[in-house]
């Protein structure tokens, strides 16, 4: 097919500005009579003769009908707001205002919507989020003590005969036997290694009588963390038993227990307790901890004996 050059399109749209056709119309009408005109140039025609014909085609009276047509397609498209506007100053703001009123509402109903929304969600979305707060809370008290436990005096019967006997005893350090503990202490120790009244030394746990700093450890055992580690360790574990929560009952729980050689924890004991559950939970939470760090005394790992007091007190 033949193009059209640039100087006969030229031609063809001055015809049409001449004929008063709407812009709107012009790009589309030079469209088609450009593609006439090819057609009947592809089949041998004269550019004058099909500029003729076309002429003919698109007559003034023709272009004048559809500048017609497409007045009228845009008239019964006009709005409320258009035709309320006719013939009015549309510059002056109130126009544009009216023009944009339904956007306008569709933003203020989504967001209205969504502030209903928040408001209903957020108070549930809160609760979700915080924890709810007990009324009992578990408060603990936790003092360690390092403690060797001197053997009270024993008592003899001065009308029997004591035998002589050699009062040489070698440091009292466990190194593979768990179940034997030095109590905390490489020094030798007379008598027996735990002291028979020690419930009654309990009663008084701030002096602690007859019990004295160990001084000979080059390195006591310890809670895997430290001392903040056993702390969070009981607390998530204890629970405040439900017949002391019923009577109000609170006090301080002391628990004797021994890391052997090995870290391991046993021997647990209850020293004073207050009852009503307290004492049970204790002992249970001890009995579980998991292996300590083992000390070591003279060279060898040794076996330490410790006192935990324990704290209930409901938190009003």
């Amino acid at each position: 097919m033949i193009r059209l050059h640039d100087n006969r399109l030229a031609l063809l749209r001055k015809y049409l500005v001449e004929g008063q056709v709407n812009p709107a119309l012009m790009e589309e009408l030079l469209d088609h009579l450009a593609c006439e005109a090819e057609e009947r140039l592809w089949d041998g025609e004269a550019f004058e003769q099909v500029i003729d014909l076309l002429k003919e085609e698109a007559s003034p009276e023709v272009l004048q009908n559809l500048n017609a047509d497409l007045k009228a397609l845009l008239e019964e498209e006009k709005t409320l707001t258009d035709m309320v506007f006719e013939g009015r100053n549309k510059q002056y703001g109130a126009y544009d205002l009216r023009k944009g009123y339904g956007k306008t509402i569709q933003r203020s109903l989504v967001l209205g919507v969504t502030c209903f929304l928040l408001v209903i969600l957020l108070p549930d979305l809160y609760a979700r989020l915080t924890p709810l707060l007990e009324d009992d809370a578990i408060g603990f008290e936790m003092e360690l003590h390092n403690i060797d436990i001197r053997p009270l005096p024993l008592e003899h019967d001065n009308s029997q005969q004591q035998q002589p006997h050699d009062n040489t005893v070698e440091p009292n350090v466990i190194t593979d036997e768990p179940n034997r503990p030095a109590l905390g202490t490489a020094k030798p120790i007379l008598g027996p290694p735990l002291v028979e009244k020690e419930t009654e030394l309990a009663l008084l746990p701030e002096s602690y009588q007859g019990w004295v700093e160990a001084n000979e450890w080059e390195v006591k055992p310890s809670f895997a963390g430290g001392m903040t580690s056993l702390m969070t360790y009981i607390k998530s574990e204890i629970n405040y038993p439900v017949m002391a929560l019923k009577y109000a009952v609170e006090g301080r729980v002391f628990v004797g227990f021994t890391v052997g050689a090995d870290g391991n924890v046993s021997q647990v004991e209850l020293i004073k307790g207050i009852g009503y559950g307290c004492d049970q939970e204790a002992l249970r939470v001890v009995t579980n901890m998991p292996n300590w760090l083992p000390g070591r005394a003279a060279g060898q790992p040794s076996a330490y004996r410790y006192v935990l007091p324990v704290s209930f007190e409901m938190v009003r």
